[in-house]
């Protein structure tokens, strides 16, 4: 589904509900229970990594980096002499491969996740004071890195699943 979605993802499913003011069969991440589309990102140019390259899985079904379903979806070879069970996976970015998310400049992963791995939310989140019932605000989690929120930034690869753990 050629559509992008706030989460970062193209969109992989459709609503069969109406909320939100939003139609029955409008478009979602189920993933990240995601229904806000917003401007295509820019892709021109951009290489999308299966979510597992490098990673090598005992039941590895990937077919030599051939998730090949649709003939316009052209994969970068695998290394010489790589374990056949380790996914190299890699190609053009397009908001129609599975499970497509666009981490590049201005992406939602790379503005909301700090360096250290945590979302923004767990550094600067307002909690009740029980004592008086005032908010204020109490990080959730001390940043290893040191106080304050340092966003990931823009990613050299977008991510997409090529199947290679599976289907189930």
């Amino acid at each position: 589904m050629d559509v992008y979605l706030r989460c970062g993802c193209s969109a992989v499913a459709l609503h069969h509900n109406a909320h939100d003011g939003l139609p029955v069969g409008h478009p979602s991440c189920f993933i990240h229970d995601c229904c806000e589309v917003i401007d295509r990102p820019p892709l021109l140019g951009r290489r999308a990594r299966c979510s597992y390259y490098g990673l090598s899985y005992a039941k590895h079904r990937c077919g030599g980096c051939g998730w090949n379903n649709e003939e316009a979806f052209v994969f970068s070879p695998k290394p010489e002499n790589a374990d056949p069970r380790t996914c190299y996976c890699e190609t053009g970015s397009d908001l129609n491969l599975p499970f497509f998310r666009f981490l590049g400049e201005g992406s939602d992963r790379a503005l909301s996740i700090c360096k250290c791995g945590f979302a923004k939310s767990a550094h600067d989140h307002v909690v009740p004071f029980f004592d008086t019932g005032k908010k204020m605000a109490i990080p959730l989690r001390n940043c290893i890195l040191g106080p304050g929120f340092r966003p990931t930034g823009p990613k050299e690869f977008d991510e997409f699943y090529c199947g290679c753990w599976g289907w189930d």
